[in-house]
């Protein structure tokens, strides 16, 4: 997490010319005709008061905003740096930034790691170009070039956004640490926030049910759509629904979610009961990759794939139920569309997302969600995941 030291003033200056050339830290800068109009802010109108902000993004979201200007600010791993971010990557004093006439410019201080502007180890002075990310050490930052006004309206939004993720994340259900069914999971929506969420419960002294569901697109809309199917499925019961039959409780949710009447909205879902008397596992999906039932010996994963399109796609169908046995001490793991992706992408082969499942060396203490996090977020990159990510491991 960074610490601003020192607030800057307001900058009036006039906007920035793009494809320029720094020569040092007394630049020169060369535009290309075109490239850019003084004054005017990416999508703004001439005169209007630009601002130069960089935007600190941990995990897909944006933690901080930090003002620019004509004094310097430094960025490194302790003070007197007026941006101090953690991190063995990050040098004590390890990059400038600084507004220099027309252009906002980094500047690597010769850190032991190296300052990268869109994937490219920098030396001496950079101009950035609106939209440029700056990479120190494992953090990232944005550089963002808009009128007052566009970045009123960002941070209206940016609330919204979290005032809506704030709900989902208040109806989520507790993790499970003891008892025939143990839960626990790992949610971390997005920097646009989505339509991801997930429930479970115990229907009646034998019977446990579970779920995650996706609605597609983001943002507000796509939350609360998602908020509206979780709080049903929190009812203790549902007219002409059986919460123990994911067959009954797809058709129900097909039948009451029709994207005509919830503005084009519509969503995949993985429902499941588990009788813990018999070991019965059955479950039904909509338009979602498979879950995965691991047995307690981890020597294989069991995809549990049902096929067929979201809900609200093809009205009066039927859903298939599929039925396994869960042994004693099995997991089932259920990734939201952001981990299975990624999963599905970037880990293959002998090295793949499989193999990484059913590892037996789970290590005590470590959550299973955020050992699954961990790897597959090597595996996303620099830029980390584009949707919500979730990850819930159940015990039987």
């Amino acid at each position: 997490m960074a610490r601003k030291r020192r607030p800057e003033k307001a900058n009036k200056g006039p906007g920035c010319m793009r494809d320029a050339i720094a020569v040092d830290e007394d630049a020169t800068f060369i535009a290309r005709p075109g490239a850019g109009t003084p004054g005017r802010a990416p999508g703004g109108a001439a005169g209007e008061e630009i601002a130069h902000t960089l935007l600190l993004s941990e995990a897909g979201a944006v933690q901080q905003r930090i003002p620019v200007g004509t004094e310097p600010t430094t960025i490194g791993r302790v003070p007197p740096c007026e941006v101090v971010l953690d991190g063995s990557m990050v040098s004590r004093r390890h990059c400038r930034i600084q507004l220099m006439g027309e252009h906002v410019v980094a500047t690597d201080l010769k850190s032991t790691n190296g300052t990268f502007v869109d994937g490219v180890r920098i030396a001496g002075a950079v101009p950035l170009q609106h939209g440029s990310v700056l990479q120190v050490g494992s953090h990232t930052l944005i550089y963002e070039r808009r009128t007052r006004r566009e970045i009123e309206e960002a941070a209206a939004i940016e609330r919204d956004l979290q005032g809506a993720s704030a709900y989902v994340q208040m109806l989520l259900p507790k993790p499970i640490d003891a008892g025939p069914v143990r839960a626990n999971w790992l949610f971390l929506p997005c920097a646009h926030l989505g339509g991801n969420a997930f429930g479970y419960r115990f229907l009646d002294a034998d019977i446990f049910a579970g779920y995650m569901l996706d609605v597609a697109g983001q943002g507000t809309g796509a939350a609360m759509h998602s908020v509206a199917v979780m709080n049903l499925l929190r009812r203790p019961s549902i007219p002409g629904i059986d919460l123990a039959d994911p067959g009954s409780v797809l058709a129900g949710l097909d039948a009451m979610f029709r994207p005509e009447d919830h503005n084009g909205l519509f969503f995949s879902i993985w429902y499941f009961t588990f009788d813990r008397t018999s070991g019965e596992l059955r479950y039904a999906a909509a338009g979602r990759r498979p879950g995965f039932l691991v047995p307690p010996e981890r020597r294989a994963a069991l995809p549990l794939a049902a096929g067929g399109p979201a809900i609200g796609l093809e009205p009066g169908r039927d859903f298939s139920v599929h039925t396994v046995i869960a042994p004693p001490g099995s997991m089932l793991y259920l990734l939201s569309d952001g981990a299975s992706e990624t999963a599905d992408r970037s880990l293959r082969g002998a090295q793949g997302f499989l193999p990484q499942l059913v590892r037996s060396e789970l290590r005590p203490g470590l959550p299973e969600p955020l050992r699954l996090y961990h790897a597959l977020r090597e595996a996303a990159g620099p830029d980390g995941f584009d949707e919500d990510f979730s990850v819930i491991a159940f015990t039987f």
